[in-house]
């Protein structure tokens, strides 16, 4: 029985090693010596321009040149939604503390990617599930480990891909200034939550 749990714990530990192993690959980890060519994003800053201030947190109106942010996240616990807000609230905060460096204001668009452009079940369904599986904590446990397989990897990346592909395409081309359209993409996008961070 020792002998068997001390395997399971080095199977574990080496399935941990070769998925971060593997995420050392991907672009997110690109270092920013890496050729414009191979990252996703490249940074853009705006040439200055004189604006009239603004002094309230809230963002500026359609009229008004502005910086678009879009943030995914999901509402699986309170720690994603509370983040996505604190940026939202310090990039308002910069545009009018330092307006020299943040000449634009700011507009920021936070997204819960699975809830409003799931297509089904479960995808649609995560706040939910994430609700029953907190609550029985063994079911937190088989999803996590499971999850954590190379298998479990594989058919969460497939179920993205086949099923998820079009619509978070979608989200990620709407217009943060105006939702309903799918006109201008963001300037710049951010994940505050790791079932965004590969899209």
């Amino acid at each position: 029985f020792f002998h068997r749990k001390i395997t399971m714990r080095v199977s574990n530990s080496a399935a941990a090693i070769a998925w971060l192993l593997s995420l050392s690959s991907t672009y997110a980890f690109q270092s920013p010596s890496s050729p414009a060519s191979v990252r996703l994003h490249t940074a853009r800053r705006p040439s200055p321009i004189v604006v009239k201030p603004i002094t309230s947190l809230s963002a500026a109106t359609k009229n008004d040149e502005v910086a678009t942010i879009q943030i995914l996240m999901s509402d699986t616990g309170g720690g994603h939604r509370a983040s996505a807000n604190a940026l939202r609230d310090a990039f308002n905060v910069l545009h009018e503390t330092e307006p020299a460096r943040f000449p634009l204001a700011i507009e920021c668009d936070i997204v819960d990617i699975y809830t409003d452009y799931g297509p089904f079940f479960p995808y649609n369904q995560y706040v939910a599930l994430y609700k029953i599986m907190a609550e029985y904590s063994f079911l937190w446990k088989f999803f996590y480990e499971f999850g954590s397989t190379p298998i479990g990897l594989w058919l969460n990346e497939v179920g993205l891909e086949l099923a998820c592909f079009e619509p978070f395409q979608k989200c990620l081309t709407r217009n943060p200034l105006s939702i309903y359209e799918n006109n201008k993409r963001a300037d710049m996008v951010v994940s505050v939550h790791p079932l965004c961070q590969d899209l």
